[in-house]
C-alpha cells in the first residue's frame, strides 16, 4: 500500500479576512487479501473454458469428443436439455467447463489492485467583523478497484470492477447576534449538498 498527503492552507488577502484551506490524499493498493496462515494455501482460479482433450490416442479424443457433439480440441462445452412452457423459453442451455491455474500464494493475489483519494477544500471570509464569518467547504471521494472473483460462462475471466465518486457542498456561516459579559447569543447554520455516483460489474479483458 501506497499513500501520499499534503496541505495547504493561509491568507488569500493582505487583511486575511479572506483564508484558503486544501488538503488531499491519495492511496494505492495492490493487494486487498494480504494475510498469512490460511491465506497462504494454493488456491484454483478460474482460467477461461476448458477444452477436449488431444492426446497420443486419438481413438479416445474422439470418444471424448463424440459425447460432447464436437471435435477434439474444441472448448468442452455441452448442451443440456431444458423444459421451459414460456412462449419465448429455450429447451435447452449451454454449459462449460471451466478451466483452472494453480496460484501457490493463496488470498495473497496481485490482481486486486485499487486506489482511492479524497479531497477537502475550504474557502472561509471573516470580513463581517466581531467574529462572524462564511465558509464555503467542498470534499470529494473517489474509489475505484478490480476483483478477481469467480467466473462463469459469462464472465469467464473473472475479472469485475466497482468504481465510485462523492461530492459534497457545504456553506455554513457564524452569526454573532448580541454578546454581554456572561453570555452571548449567536446563529450558527449550514446547507449542503451531496451527489454519489457508483458503478460495477464484468470488465472487459483488453480493458
Amino acid at each position: 500500500m501506497n499513500r501520499f498527503q499534503a496541505t495547504l492552507g493561509g491568507p488569500l488577502w493582505r487583511d486575511q479576512s479572506l483564508s484558503f484551506f486544501l488538503a488531499g490524499q491519495l492511496e494505492g493498493r495492490k493487494y486487498l487479501g494480504l494475510g498469512d496462515g490460511w491465506n497462504d494455501v494454493p488456491l484454483l482460479l478460474q482460467d477461461g473454458t476448458a477444452r477436449l482433450p488431444v492426446t497420443d490416442n486419438p481413438a479416445y479424443d474422439q470418444k471424448v469428443a463424440d459425447y460432447f457433439g464436437r471435435n477434439p480440441g474444441d472448448p468442452a462445452v455441452f448442451t443440456l436439455p431444458r423444459d421451459s412452457e414460456a412462449p419465448d423459453g429455450t429447451d435447452s442451455v449451454s454449459v462449460a467447463f471451466p478451466d483452472y491455474t494453480v496460484w501457490d500464494n493463496g488470498r495473497n493475489r496481485p490482481f486486486n489492485p485499487s486506489d482511492e483519494y479524497t479531497l477537502l477544500a475550504k474557502l472561509s471570509w471573516a470580513g463581517l467583523g466581531r467574529g462572524n464569518n462564511l465558509d464555503l467547504s467542498w470534499k470529494r471521494e473517489r474509489d475505484q478497484r478490480i476483483n478477481l472473483d469467480l467466473g462463469n460462462i459469462y464472465n469467464s475471466h473473472g475479472y469485475t470492477g466497482n468504481f465510485s465518486v462523492g461530492d459534497v457542498f457545504t456553506l455554513g456561516g457564524y452569526f454573532l447576534i448580541s454578546q454581554r459579559t456572561t453570555s452571548a447569543i449567536a446563529l450558527d447554520l449550514k446547507a449542503s449538498y451531496m451527489r454519489f455516483f457508483n458503478q460495477n460489474g464484468p470488465l472487459d479483458p483488453e480493458w
